[in-house]
């Protein structure tokens, strides 16, 4: 037993230090928010892998396969699609695989190469899962002298593989829909685009309507400029009080376009090694529904999109990596004309010759979830929930570590705290009822 004495130690050391974690916590969340900007690494930024900034919630990934018996895989998902029962098909000749409360394939003993249709009863999915698989026997290798056991490969899945749950494209957007300055960026954007458009198109003529806006607003930032909300940063630069970087402008298309429904994110690549600043420039990217990927906008390059010769909208890491190698020219850009004041397709060799500056080399891309001058966004849950993502070609200072580490602290010592001070009281209420038996 421990006696009172021992619990009020524990007690006392444990309200100290979960004082002192509190305190190491506000430090921390304070210096991780002094600028709504990212420019270093901090607290409250990780680095991550391409699923964890490109997947999404709204497609579902794989997120299992194992074997539930012979020669029988099955296939789990995330975030979990919500059905009673699955029903497997073949491509080729869309035979029924299986059917059941489980998406299962059972192979044969012999060679097999098939796509499979996987289609859960009862729901409605944004994209198909389809995934081919090459199956080669055990006994087949065993005739060649090999020990090898079973082969299964997928070269191909509809869908991605991962072992985390993707964050929802709401999430990626750090915006409710009751924000104030998305409601008044939508009466300002009445009639002036066609709401019933698809999002590609929809996000053009958003893209057209604030570089209209803005186009002119090119210059140093003023302090009240950088500290200012999207909606407070469209009027400065659309009535020419203030000057903007590309940050400014790409806050402007992210407020309007998703005011429009073109569901948009702030990409920031920045970053310092050591004292060495490696680059600085500011965008967004959006999603496209019909394609079912993010896709790259950068206001401050005139830049609507950026597509291949087949049409498949590029995201940033895409395009970061068709920089590094030179094959861009296959792509053009749908950019806005200063001169006419339309948007037009062009070639690809001016944007590279004018933006190589910031893409090329050894950078570090940072996603974020939302800005934290939006009037509806919630610092305090950002901060425990939803890290800045990066995306680096070199490992990058694990400073989240200490922030887990404080949270950690803090909730340990407290529920210790709790505990032994419940104890002191319990002891002491004993002791009060002994005293007064005798």
């Amino acid at each position: 037993m421990i006696n009172r004495k021992s619990i009020r130690y524990i007690f006392t050391v444990c309200i100290i230090l979960t004082f002192l974690f509190l305190l190491s916590l506000i430090t921390v969340f304070l210096k991780s928010y002094h600028d709504p900007r990212w420019r270093v690494f901090d607290f409250n930024s990780r680095q991550a892998t391409e699923g964890d900034i490109y997947n999404t919630a709204e497609i579902p990934v794989i997120k299992e396969v194992r074997l539930s018996g012979k020669r029988t895989l099955r296939f789990s998902f995330t975030p979990p699609i919500k059905t009673n029962s699955w029903t497997v098909r073949s491509q080729s000749d869309n035979h029924v695989i299986s059917e059941g409360k489980y998406p299962e394939i059972h192979f044969p003993d012999e060679p097999y190469n098939e796509t499979f249709d996987f289609i859960p009863e009862g729901v409605s999915l944004n994209k198909d899962i389809s995934i081919k698989i090459s199956f080669y026997p055990q006994e087949k290798y065993a005739q060649s002298g090999l020990s090898w056991p079973d082969n299964y490969f997928s070269p191909y899945s509809s869908v991605p593989f991962s072992l985390t749950q993707p964050c929802s494209i709401d999430e990626w957007t750090g915006l409710t829909e009751n924000d104030p300055e998305l409601t008044e960026a939508r009466q300002i954007l009445n009639n002036t685009i066609d709401m019933k458009a698809s999002a590609l198109e929809k996000s053009e003529q958003v893209f057209s309507f604030i570089m209209e806006k803005i186009i002119n607003s090119g210059g140093t930032p003023s302090d009240e400029m950088q500290n200012a909300t999207p909606l407070e940063t469209y009027r400065m630069l659309s009535t020419q009080e203030g000057r903007g970087w590309c940050e400014n402008r790409a806050l402007v298309y992210y407020l309007f376009a998703n005011a429009a429904g073109v569901k948009t994110r702030l990409v920031d690549i920045a970053g310092k090694f050591g004292p060495l600043k490696l680059t600085g420039h500011y965008f967004c990217e959006s999603w496209n529904p019909d394609q079912h990927r993010w896709y790259f906008v950068d206001p401050q390059s005139s830049v609507a999109y950026i597509k291949t010769e087949k049409g498949l909208l590029l995201n940033t890491l895409e395009i970061k990596r068709l920089f590094d190698v030179d094959v861009l020219d296959d792509c053009t850009v749908l950019a806005y004309n200063r001169e006419t004041g339309m948007l037009e397709t062009q070639s690809i060799e001016k944007f590279y010759n004018s933006n190589t500056g910031y893409f090329k080399g050894e950078i570090v891309i940072a996603y974020k979830f939302g800005y934290p001058k939006n009037r509806s966004y919630s610092r305090l849950k950002h901060f425990i929930c939803y890290p800045t993502l990066l995306y680096a070609p070199f490992a990058l200072p694990k400073l989240y570590l200490i922030k887990n580490f404080l949270v950690a602290g803090f909730l340990i010592s407290g529920m210790i705290a709790l505990i032994s001070g419940s104890g002191l009281i319990v002891s002491g209420h004993r002791k009060r009822i002994r005293k007064e038996k005798f």
